[in-house]
């Protein structure tokens, strides 16, 4: 590790040097890097913007509608993910240059470890998303009133706790990244084949509330959710 960093962020802990690329002093930087790194920063800067304008679309959307929507949480991790995340790993390259050295190693740990929340988290959603529709599609009598908070929470917590551990173990290689990947991708065509069957049911149940006279026996949550499953169900296969 290098006695000192020109970088404005960085910690030891147990004699190992960690750098953190949030913060990099631009004038150990190549002239012709400068503009790069400046053009990031507005990356960055409008990827908050974005986050806190989801943040506030996500509490307005739930306390509107008293219901913890798992929607606006997946609109707000991309916010974070595709700006941010994007800026992150620019840094990561800046970084090197900064320090004047290529190394491949453990120095940065740290950023691993949110890297791969992140993606995890990410990745994830795909699957989670899924469940959260099909408990919507299950549970489509009083899920806008009743059942939408609790089961949103639950998957949001599952996949937090699943999450953090698989990135400790994919970061010290306890677990093959491409194992993992294949683990999600076939979630991921479960999550497909889940939304054709929603969407074939709605489809069904949305012929019945046409053929049907008194269509009140069908709550207004209940005729909304089919067609909810449907639109979802239609772009997910476009």
């Amino acid at each position: 590790m290098l006695s000192s960093a020109t970088s404005a962020f960085h910690f030891v802990h147990r004699n190992r040097t960690y750098y953190l690329p949030f913060i990099i002093s631009p004038q150990y930087l190549p002239l012709w890097l400068r503009p790069c790194y400046t053009i990031w920063l507005c990356v960055e800067l409008l990827g908050h913007l974005l986050t806190v304008l989801s943040i506030i679309l996500f509490v307005t959307v739930a306390w509107k509608s008293k219901a913890f929507h798992i929607n606006m949480l997946i609109i707000n991790t991309y916010a974070v993910i595709l700006l941010g995340g994007t800026n992150l790993l620019t840094r990561l390259f800046f970084i090197q240059i900064e320090l004047g050295t290529l190394q491949i190693g453990n120095f940065i740990w740290p950023v691993h470890f949110l890297k791969n929340c992140a993606w995890l988290g990410i990745y994830n959603y795909v699957v989670y998303a899924t469940l959260e529709r099909y408990a919507a599609f299950r549970f489509a009598t009083d899920y806008e009133t009743n059942r939408r908070v609790w089961v949103s929470a639950t998957l949001i917590f599952v996949n937090t706790i699943i999450t953090v551990p698989v990135a400790f173990l994919l970061i010290f290689d306890l677990l093959n990244g491409a194992i993992y990947s294949a683990l999600v991708c076939a979630m991921s065509n479960v999550s497909c084949l889940a939304f054709s069957r929603i969407k074939a049911r709605s489809v069904i149940n949305e012929q019945r509330l046409a053929n049907f006279t008194n269509v009140r026996q069908y709550t207004v949550s209940h005729r909304w959710q089919i067609k909810e499953n449907i639109r979802l169900a239609k772009k997910f296969d476009d």
